[in-house]
Parts: C-alpha cells; structure tokens; sequence
C-alpha cells in the first residue's frame, strides 16, 4: 500500500481485507525467474539478499556504511518509470517527481540486453551518521516478459565513487530470456 502516512492508518483495514480475500488456486505454479549472467566488479561481495532477488553484492566500506547492490526481475511492465523513481525518492526523503519529462528522471542507455533507463538521485537530508547523506542509482531495463531493477543503495559518497562500475555493470548484463 503506498499513500500519504496520514491516511495509512485510515486505509489499513481495507487494505488488510483485500489481502485476506486474495485465494490461491491448487494450479498455482511457481513463476519461474528468468536468467541473467552479469559480470561481477572486483569489489563486490555475493551476498544473500531476497528471495525476489536473482542477485544481491555487498560493497564493504571502511566507515561502516556498506553499500547493497540488488538485481531484481518483476514479471510484466513492473509499473511506469516515474511511480518506480518516485519511491526511490520517498526512500531517500525527496519529493516525488511530477512528470517524467523532469530531467530528474534519468537518461537511456544502451547495453548487451537493450536500452536502460539509469537514475541517479542523493537525499537533501542527513540519513547517516556524520551528516552523511544517502543516495540511490537504479536502471530499468524491459526485456522480453520481465522488467529488470538494478539498484545500488548506500552512503552518497560510497555511490558517487561507484557510479561508473554500477552503469558498466547495468550494460554488460546478459539477460538470458
């Protein structure tokens, strides 16, 4: 559920009703996740992440503040440029872009799978300790029946010194259906 935190409390119940309706048929099949072959930076470390992750990095850091690095395919379109960068900003405290003709929201880029769109955005407010702020970069990729999130996520410094190995790691992915 995504709405304003005054009225998140008023729309609970019909949230939570709509939930307890949803029924899962006996025919229910698992989706299977498409395959992907990405050429992993050096300084990356394999993490666990989700299970709606299909790959996951940790960037170790010296000051504690590791970055997280998620690949992440949603069976579908995955929701238009603008609603996915908007609660990107929420996640960083910035107000949300009214259109996506806003320079804010990106450039396209061309890689081995197809055009991406890559978004780079660096919270206004401190979120860490020492005044730190935080930033996001992201990539939409649309390939085949699956749109494709990359996401790295961290201290805004850490991210601005791998914003290049984060694109180059976007372009060379190899989608494998």
């Amino acid at each position: 559920m995504n709405t304003p935190s005054g009225e998140l409390e008023a729309g609970r119940p019909g949230f939570i009703s709509l939930l307890k309706s949803i029924e899962i048929g006996d025919k229910a099949e698992a989706l299977e996740k498409p395959g992907i072959n990405l050429e992993v930076p050096e300084n990356w470390e394999k993490n666990t992440g989700s299970e709606m992750r299909v790959a996951s990095f940790r960037i170790p850091s010296s000051d504690g503040i590791d970055g997280d690095v998620s690949v992440i395919p949603l069976p579908g379109d995955g929701g238009s440029d603008l609603e996915n960068i908007n609660r990107w900003r929420a996640q960083l405290r910035l107000p949300p872009l009214e259109s996506d003709s806003n320079s804010a929201i990106g450039e396209t880029k061309e890689g081995q799978s197809g055009s991406f769109l890559l978004t780079h955005m660096v919270s206004e407010e401190t979120l860490f300790s020492e005044n730190r702020h935080g930033a996001i970069s992201t990539a939409i990729l649309r390939k085949g029946d699956f749109t494709w999130f990359f996401k790295i996520a961290g201290e805004a410094e850490m991210i601005r010194n791998n914003r290049e190995t984060f694109e180059s790691f976007v372009s060379t992915a190899i989608i494998e259906r």
